[in-house]
């Protein structure tokens, strides 16, 4: 098979089985502490639920806001296809390139975050760049080799 092909099947297999880890690290986290808890399928069933549902937009929201979810699927998806996992050793981007992809996603759901012109907006917007202060040096600092 092809560099492409094995690229484009990895990001295929990155985003089906995203919801299925969140769903077994879940029932980990359940298990530990000796609760029930959700199967390891929720988050697909809250995926289907999700998308059967009708937008809400704020009254004061602008482009920025409709524009974040596809800049942030964007740079993620460009961000699984730049991480060798099926071709060890095969080198497609550098670790500035995906540091600067995940920064990306996560600026602009600050932006929308603060476009809403919700107090509780501005507080989640607040915090998530206060979280990623620590975040991004931390990969900087890391001696991370693609």
């Amino acid at each position: 098979m092809t560099k492409i092909t094995f690229s484009i099947l990895q990001v295929i297999i990155f985003v089906a089985i995203a919801p299925l880890i969140s769903g077994v690290i879940t029932k980990i986290k359940n298990n530990l502490r000796f609760r029930r808890g959700p199967g390891i399928f929720q988050p697909y069933y809250n995926l289907v639920k999700l998308f059967a549902k009708e937008e809400v937009t704020s009254e004061t929201a602008s482009w920025i806001f409709r524009v974040t979810p596809l800049v942030v699927l964007a740079s993620t998806v460009t961000a699984a296809f730049i991480v060798p996992v099926f071709m060890p050793g095969y080198n497609t981007g550098d670790l500035l390139l995906l540091v600067f992809l995940f920064s990306l996603g996560r600026f602009f759901l600050a932006l929308a975050a603060l476009d809403t012109g919700s107090s509780f907006g501005g507080m989640g917007s607040s915090r998530e760049m206060f979280i990623s202060s620590f975040a991004e040096p931390a990969y900087f600092l890391s001696d991370c080799r693609l």
